[in-house]
């Protein structure tokens, strides 16, 4: 289980050049966007992620099917953009 950041690039949620360090998120990861973040958008369904945490994000978040273990949480940022 890790955290993985939303790179300044930003991108689509299965490709290795959305995340710092190069990695996509895996079942029981979770996922940081913060200001630094640039815009995510699912392209497919990703796996069961632990949580998502967007606080300080003030990009956009374009999103379909989300989904989080049976405990996961998420946590939005107030400057965010979510579309769906």
């Amino acid at each position: 289980m890790a955290t993985r950041t939303v790179s300044a690039a930003g991108g689509n949620f299965n490709a290795t050049g959305t995340w710092v360090g190069g990695v996509v998120p895996i079942a029981n990861d979770d996922i940081v966007a913060n200001a630094t973040s640039g815009n995510l958008t699912l392209t497919a369904q990703p796996p069961n992620l632990i949580g998502a945490n967007f606080t300080g994000y003030t990009g956009t978040f374009a999103m379909g099917t989300f989904n989080l273990n049976s405990s996961g949480t998420v946590t939005l940022g107030s400057g965010m953009t979510l579309t769906g």
